[in-house]
């Protein structure tokens, strides 16, 4: 039997529903009847289901609207379509969440749960990895390595910098419509 273990949770991220005020929309109930942008059988589209069915709605409350890779509607138009308004709402992970709300401006507001759902993105290995006095001591410095690097992208001196690349990346997002 393999056992896996977690060694390391290198990033938890919360999933966000975005909407539009002027569509409506100020509390999770209000989604009833409302477009929202989403790609179809993703660890979004569950996101959305999860928080519908927090405030008694269901997928078939809203119009569920896909975007999808490779389509016509790919998820670089997301934000296009949030702030043209083709849609009232998105759910979709990074950095496509935030370039929705840039796009949509002052007129966004979002809906997040984290003990609804979040994505854990996990170092895992073997206990036999961990056991194997060869392998054992690479797995720890390897984990340690991660820890200074993060620690070190994390300093005042690195925040400025990581806040100007997360802006960049979405402001590319946002041109490519």
């Amino acid at each position: 039997v393999l056992f896996r273990s977690i060694i390391l949770t290198l990033a938890e991220c919360p999933y966000r529903l975005i909407a539009r005020r002027s569509a409506g929309v100020s509390q999770l109930i209000d989604f009833e009847g409302k477009r929202v942008g989403v790609m179809p059988n993703s660890s979004a589209a569950y996101f959305v289901d999860r928080m519908l069915r927090s405030v008694g709605l269901s997928q078939t409350s809203v119009t569920a609207v896909p975007f999808m890779a490779k389509t016509q509607a790919p998820l670089s138009l997301m934000p296009h379509a949030l702030a043209s308004g083709e849609v009232d709402a998105v759910a979709v992970w990074e950095p496509y969440a935030q370039a929705c709300k840039l796009a949509a401006g002052d007129d966004t507001i979002e809906f997040c749960d984290s003990a609804l759902y979040r994505e854990c993105f996990n170092l895992c290995t073997r206990a036999a990895n961990l056991q194997d006095p060869a392998l054992r001591p690479l797995i720890v410095d390897f984990v340690r390595a991660v820890l200074a690097a993060t620690r070190e992208l994390r300093s005042e001196e690195h925040t400025s910098e990581l806040q100007s690349l997360a802006y960049l990346v979405c402001r590319l997002l946002l041109e490519k419509k």
